[in-house]
């Protein structure tokens, strides 16, 4: 069933108008793909290391039809599918009137970033590739460094934070580390997984959705950008794509606008639709459920910590500086039914607060600071 949707859902995006915004999205992922062959065979290690991590109740070879397929193609066609039609399907009808009609796609670009792109098709969400596999990789370290008392435990969150750092400051070839079966993941670590990386991409997307709701799509309010190359400009008969820009107070607005979206549609996400039965009785698993999400905001306070060569582009706020803010602006909400309510929520965000107050600094030499 799922290999039929995608592959009708594939030949309609494949023949999309070129001069649609998915079809200038179309141009710029051609022009940044690597060579099919190169990313099969990478899929098909990849998927077999991974096999050998998982539980052995937990089959994954019902998405083996993927491994042949272009990653940014299937990897647009999951956000579609998985995150954002369910999220246009359950706002209400004025964000769903202003969002409907417009597209999201991912960029296959080591970037580690989200937006929305106006294009001479008009708006479209854009993430990169790059945030979507870090995302991943970031939630797994972190998990696995949490699960094994390992003796070098620091060594390893350290060696797999470099490779995200280096992921983002360095330029060519890089390969990326396989999933490792001496760690292996319980049915539980696996889901804890799902849970990180859907709230994570569901969050970024919401705060996207957010901009536009808000209306900060000013069009005088916009950076030409040539993506993360130079190429662009040699592609014939494309205009360049902008970039909205935003101010600060405006991504705080769109942070704490995009989590009221995200709160509201949680449930009605694929992967959660089953969790609304133990909100009575398991209140305080959904209210850490719905504060995963800030996972998103660990990683990128990392990226900012230790690649100058980010901190020098971003126009952002600080990752630290916008948790907080957001932490505060929903504790000031006071939607919580009972004192003990509340005081489970100030105690997750004080614990995410305290994962950014000890995020680690490296030097040149790859050592910690701190």
């Amino acid at each position: 069933m799922i290999q039929e949707d995608y592959f009708i859902w594939k030949q309609k995006y494949e023949n999309s108008d070129h001069n649609s915004a998915i079809g200038y999205l179309r141009s710029m992922q051609r022009l940044y793909s690597e060579p099919l062959f190169e990313s099969s065979k990478f899929n098909r290690i990849f998927s077999q290391a991974r096999q050998k991590q998982m539980p052995d109740k937990i089959n994954l070879k019902t998405s083996d039809f993927f491994i042949d397929e272009t990653p940014h193609v299937y990897q647009t066609y999951y956000l579609q599918k998985i995150i954002y039609d369910p999220i246009i399907q359950s706002v209400s009808d004025d964000i769903k009137d202003i969002i409907q009609n417009i597209p999201i796609g991912v960029l296959p670009t080591r970037s580690v970033n989200a937006c929305v792109m106006l294009t001479p098709g008009g708006p479209i969400i854009i993430m990169d590739s790059g945030l979507l596999n870090m995302i991943s990789f970031f939630t797994e370290s972190n998990l696995i460094s949490g699960l094994y008392e390992m003796q070098n435990g620091k060594q390893y969150i350290d060696s797999q934070n470099q490779f995200i750092i280096d992921y983002y400051n360095k330029k060519g070839m890089l390969n990326f580390p396989l999933p490792q079966d001496k760690y292996k993941l319980t049915y539980e670590n696996s889901f804890a997984l799902l849970l990180q990386n859907v709230c994570c991409e569901a969050y970024i997307i919401c705060h996207e959705i957010a901009h536009i709701v808000l209306g900060h799509l000013v069009k005088d309010k916009t950076l030409k950008l040539s993506m993360s190359s130079d190429e662009l400009h040699n592609l014939k008969n494309i205009n360049e794509p902008k970039i909205y820009t935003y101010s600060q107070v405006q991504e705080f607005e769109a942070d704490y606008e995009g989590y009221k979206i995200f709160n509201k549609i949680f449930f009605k996400l694929p992967p959660f639709r089953n969790f609304k039965k133990f909100v009575n009785t398991h209140k305080e698993i959904i209210q850490t459920f719905k504060t995963e999400c800030f996972y998103i905001f660990h990683l990128m306070h990392l990226i900012e910590l230790n690649c100058e060569k980010y901190r020098d582009i971003t126009t952002h706020p600080p990752a630290k500086e916008r948790l907080k803010s957001l932490c505060s602006r929903l504790s000031c909400e006071h939607n919580t039914s009972s004192l003990s309510d509340e005081q489970l929520l100030q105690d997750l965000f004080f614990e995410h607060n305290k994962i950014l107050d000890d995020m680690p600094i490296y030097d040149i030499n790859n050592t910690r600071k701190n």
